[in-house]
C-alpha cells in the first residue's frame, strides 16, 4: 500500500491557557517613591501576544489567528499558597471554581450553538483549558510563614486540583518579566 501525504488540518488548533497566582500573576507593582500601587501589568496579555506572534511566524504570517490562543488570568495580590489551597472553591478567587467555570462556559457554548442551524454556527466554542500556569509560593517565602515542605505540598495540591479536573497540563513558573519591567527599565 502507498501512504497518502498528511493533510494540514483545515482548522487551527486552539489553546486556552489560564494563569493563576499571586500578585505576580495580577501584575501588581508598587510606586517605590510613594508606596502606592500602580496600574496592573499582568504577564498574561504579553504571553498571549507572544504566542500569537509565534503562531504567525510558524504559519507564514497567517492573519487568521485571532482565536489560536486565549490567555486569561486571575491574580491574587498578597495571597499565600496556603490561602489559595484553603480557597479552592471560593466564588471569585478559587482555582477549582475558575476551572469548572471555564469548562461550563465551553459546554454552554457547545450546547447553545448545536441548537442553531448550521449556517448560524459561526463562532466556534472556546476550547477547553489546555494548560494552567501556576505561580504561587513567593508570598509564603516573603512573609516567612511556611517552610519549603509546606509550600511544596500546597503547590502540589494546586497542580493536582487542575489535573483532577481534566486540565491536561500544568506549569509551575518562577517570577516572569512583566509589562511594568518592559516600560520601566
Amino acid at each position: 500500500t502507498t501512504q497518502q501525504p498528511i493533510q494540514q488540518q483545515d482548522k487551527i488548533q486552539q489553546h486556552r491557557i489560564f494563569a493563576y497566582g499571586d500578585s505576580l500573576t495580577a501584575g501588581t507593582t508598587l510606586d517605590k517613591d510613594n508606596g502606592n500601587e500602580l496600574p496592573l501589568c499582568p504577564y498574561a496579555p504579553i504571553l498571549e501576544l507572544a504566542l500569537h506572534q509565534q503562531h504567525r511566524r510558524r504559519n507564514n504570517n497567517c492573519k487568521d489567528d485571532a482565536h489560536d490562543v486565549l490567555v486569561r488570568h486571575r491574580g491574587l495580590p498578597g495571597w499565600t499558597s496556603q490561602q489559595m489551597v484553603d480557597d479552592l472553591d471560593g466564588p471569585n478567587t478559587g482555582l477549582r471554581t475558575a476551572i469548572v467555570n471555564a469548562k461550563n462556559q465551553t459546554a454552554a457554548v457547545v450546547a447553545s450553538s448545536s441548537a442553531l442551524p448550521t449556517q448560524q454556527q459561526q463562532q466556534p466554542p472556546p476550547p477547553p483549558l489546555s494548560i494552567v500556569i501556576l505561580l504561587a509560593g513567593t508570598n509564603d517565602i516573603g512573609y516567612g510563614l511556611l517552610d519549603s515542605e509546606e509550600i511544596f505540598e500546597n503547590l502540589w495540591t494546586l497542580h493536582q486540583t487542575c489535573l483532577d479536573l481534566g486540565v491536561p497540563k500544568t506549569i509551575a513558573v518562577g517570577i516572569p518579566p512583566s509589562g511594568y519591567q518592559a516600560v520601566n527599565k
